[in-house]
């Protein structure tokens, strides 16, 4: 899915089940059927994902996911 990045944030805590999560929420916006102007979203990629070095507000970028939904990659200037 083809996104617009609109904000980064972060992530790195102890979950109740006492795993650590680490990794980066990024708020992205994209265009939607029945949407006036974008819908937006918040998606978490793990530590594990290598984001592209110039990420920021305002990059386009290819969202890959797998079949559960769960981000594999991030593709960065898309379209």
């Amino acid at each position: 899915m083809q996104v617009t990045i609109i904000g980064l944030r972060p992530v790195d805590f102890k979950a109740k089940d006492g795993n650590h999560i680490k990794g980066t929420s990024l708020f992205v916006a994209f265009p939607e059927n029945g949407v006036t102007g974008n819908a937006a979203e918040r998606v978490f990629a793990s530590k594990e994902i290598e984001l592209p070095k110039d990420l920021a507000p305002g990059s386009k970028v290819l969202l890959m996911y797998d079949r559960k939904g769960k981000i594999q990659s991030v593709v960065a200037n898309a379209g």
